[in-house]
């Protein structure tokens, strides 16, 4: 709940100009609280801390010295991280990365994103069998001379496309290599419930935010369609992590120290763009 403390309030007006709802009547700083979306920009703005959110201050921020060059670096520098050392994540760091991910925006402030994070080694190995073997007999199914026809009928010419991609990635990995999570030390998963306002742009912006982040704490990560798709085609992978039935996944990542060293950029092509 916002609430106004007139004693401290000198009109100003920052937070009814900063109000996306138009939640603070102008002149009377008084708050329809059924209009407000919780995002605290009045908070943030109110120069004399006259403004509060459940009876919260935000803290003060440092001004920031990232020049446009710095960012672009971080970008040059990420990567989508295969190969991981045996190095495991400290508590502090990885409280520190997780922390980082509720400041990501959400479609009309929901802040309805969930988190699910697997650091077991261990698990996660079983984890990733577990998957892998999803997949197989998926693909050992929907190829069957017998079955391919009704599942073409049924899924389209462009799915049994990547579904043929899936069994050939899986025909090609060596036996004993994981490379579903390249033996990273940490699977995060990010899930949301169909109903609230925009999941999917929500977990992918807040699974973006995190990979940027990982970089600057040392950490690589990979986004992983592969646990992704498992997840939300099998009700039992779900529920051996724990997510909710009624969430949905939008977004993995697996995260651990890279083991290669890339000194240059990768290559990519040319934008596409159209500007009118």
């Amino acid at each position: 709940m916002i609430k106004i403390d007139e004693s401290k309030c000198i009109k100003c007006e920052l937070c009814v100009m900063s109000c996306a709802t138009n939640a603070i009547k102008p002149k009377e700083y008084t708050v329809r609280q059924h209009r407000c979306m919780g995002c605290s920009h009045c908070v943030a703005v109110c120069p004399k801390d006259a403004v509060t959110q459940d009876d919260k201050i935000g803290e003060f921020i440092e001004p920031h010295n990232i020049t446009p060059g710095n960012f672009e670096n971080l970008i040059y520098t990420r990567k989508s991280i295969r190969n991981y050392s045996k190095k495991g994540i400290d508590n502090e760091t990885l409280a520190r990365f997780l922390d980082l991910m509720k400041y990501a925006p959400t479609g009309t402030n929901s802040q309805k994103t969930f988190v699910t994070v697997l650091k077991d080694r261990d698990f996660i190995s079983g984890f990733a069998v577990d998957t892998i073997e999803f997949f197989k007999k998926l693909t050992k199914l929907a190829f069957n001379p017998v079955t391919y026809i009704f599942v073409r009928l049924i899924m389209g010419k462009d799915k049994c496309k990547k579904m043929f991609s899936y069994k050939k990635a899986l025909q090609r990995t060596p036996k004993g290599k994981d490379i579903l999570t390249f033996n990273a030390p940490l699977v995060v998963v990010f899930h949301a419930s169909p109903e609230s306002t925009t999941p999917d742009m929500d977990c992918n912006i807040q699974a973006s935010y995190s990979s940027l982040h990982a970089v600057t704490l040392g950490l690589g990560t990979c986004f992983n369609g592969f646990i992704t798709r498992g997840l939300n085609a099998n009700k039992k992978l779900k529920k051996q992590i724990g997510i909710p039935k009624k969430n949905k996944v939008y977004s993995t990542l697996v995260v651990g120290y890279p083991e290669l060293d890339y000194k240059k950029r990768v290559i990519r092509e040319d934008l596409k763009v159209n500007i009118i």
